[in-house]
């Protein structure tokens, strides 16, 4: 069932809460249960890891943006964020290219050669 534009306005509400004073990205989506998920920044030390963990095993590599995805989610709490992701696995990848975006990869402006 999905969500009413209501929920989805208290979701962001709660959201905001969650948020607050700190630098995050809000994702939504049109997934009943996962309409609202709050980002954010990956520490350095948090970066390193996934990172370091890309450049794994195959399996150690698609275990590092799920990882890095629950881990920088603050909204919902982790143990419902994980529960969402179990059961619609390919919003990983969409939460994640979003999170790297808003981490710095991809924003540089312009570069030149002196």
């Amino acid at each position: 069932m999905e969500a009413t534009q209501e929920t989805v306005e208290r979701m962001l509400a709660d959201a905001k809460k969650a948020a607050a004073g700190q630098d995050c990205i809000v994702v939504e989506t049109d997934i009943p249960g996962s309409e609202v998920a709050v980002f954010r920044v990956p520490t350095s030390m948090e970066w390193l890891r996934y990172r370091t963990a890309l450049r794994g095993t195959p399996g150690e590599g698609a275990a590092a943006g799920r990882a890095l995805v629950i881990c920088c989610c603050i909204y919902p709490d982790q143990q419902a964020f994980a529960t969402a992701i179990d059961k619609h696995p390919g919003l990983v990848e969409s939460y994640s290219g979003e999170l790297v975006e808003h981490a710095g990869i991809g924003r540089v402006k312009k570069v030149s050669k002196l």
